[in-house]
């Protein structure tokens, strides 16, 4: 026993000489991988942060039948029943495919560039085009020609869904909602949007568009109903109109006919005319009021959005950290140089030449 442990032991002390001989090959990797990840952080192109905060104030009647038919217009599936106006159900509108990508669909312009789709643009910037791999759909494909999203091609719709995809899981774009601290899981109402991005006016306009995506489209769904009833009234508030304006030429013709008639048989299309104005008349005032009513209505159930805080150029820039990189890099091919002297030192060791 005392025998294998002085054996143990000297085997120890060999190692460590052998590493102690070969230190360069350990200090070196060390010192070379400092000078990598230093001018990796250096030459790495920033990113910029786009922010985008605001809350939203709406009606609380009716609003769970407006989010259903919301999510589900967005290919979502909320479970449950008792559905609320809370953060969580509407942050479930970002993950929206149609949401997002009317959002990149729209044109932007670059520094020194025409104006292109944003879309095309996060292509070219993240170098999307490496993702298309094997897809031979994708062999002859140069960037998304239509700025409709229901008008998209196969090709372009499944280079939207990959631009989609990097954006969510590389982070490019994240969102979520402010909870207050003293209240688990209650929201304060305040949500945020965030774009991350190589090129600022990109990352501004991506936050921007992203927010007048969701607005747009929640507030017009979330009072469809609404203005439907608006827009019904006001066709026939038009078509009554037309009616009246008609009558009364009529009526104008009329009495000018039986001028200077005295006979009462006579003055019959004439009265049935006044009689038939005084009726729409009547039916106009009563559409009026309908009318006006429907628009108070539609005015307390739109959702408001407010913007609190939108972003400015220029924006935040992440830089790459030196240290975090160097030490990274240094720690990396060290232990990689460790590894192989060990290796090198066993082969040696069990080498009978040795």
């Amino acid at each position: 026993m005392e025998v294998e442990m002085k054996e143990i032991k000297m085997s120890v002390n060999a190692y460590f000489k052998y590493l102690k001989r070969n230190r360069i090959y350990l200090i070196a990797p060390f010192i070379l991988g400092l000078i990598i990840g230093i001018s990796y952080a250096i030459i790495k192109k920033p990113k910029y942060e786009a922010h985008v905060s605001f809350i939203i104030n709406e009606n609380d009647k009716g609003l769970g039948s407006s989010l259903l038919s919301l999510a589900g217009q967005s290919g979502l599936f909320l479970g449950g029943g008792g559905l609320t106006p809370n953060d969580d159900k509407i942050l479930f509108l970002f993950g929206s495919r149609r949401i997002i990508g009317e959002a990149i669909l729209k044109k932007v312009n670059l520094e020194d560039k025409n104006s292109a789709l944003i879309v095309n643009e996060l292509i070219n910037e993240l170098k999307i085009y490496s993702y298309w791999g094997k897809d031979t759909l994708m062999a002859d494909f140069a960037k998304i020609e239509s700025a409709n999203y229901d008008a998209l091609s196969r090709q372009e719709n499944r280079a939207l869904d990959v631009v989609m995809e990097v954006l969510v899981n590389g982070k490019f774009f994240e969102y979520e909602a402010l909870k207050k601290k003293s209240l688990v899981g209650q929201g304060t109402g305040i949500l945020f949007i965030k774009a991350t991005l190589p090129n600022e006016i990109l990352a501004k306009r991506l936050a921007e568009e992203i927010y007048a995506s969701i607005s747009d489209f929640y507030i017009q769904n979330a009072v469809q109903k609404q203005q439907s009833n608006v827009n019904l009234l006001e066709s026939k508030l038009d078509s009554v109109q037309r009616l009246i304006h008609k009558l009364e030429s009529n009526l104008g013709v009329a009495s000018d006919n039986n001028f200077n008639v005295f006979k009462a048989s006579g003055k019959v299309e004439e009265v049935r005319l006044k009689r038939d104005l005084e009726i729409l008349n009547t039916i106009m005032g009563e559409l009026i009021k309908n009318y006006e009513f429907a628009k108070i209505t539609l005015e307390q159930q739109r959702p408001f959005f407010k913007l609190i805080d939108g972003p400015t150029l220029p924006l935040t820039a992440l830089y790459k950290s030196k240290i975090k990189y160097s030490l990274l890099a240094a720690f990396g091919l060290s232990v990689g140089m460790f590894l192989l002297l060990s290796v090198q030192y066993f082969r040696l060791k069990n080498d009978p030449k040795n």
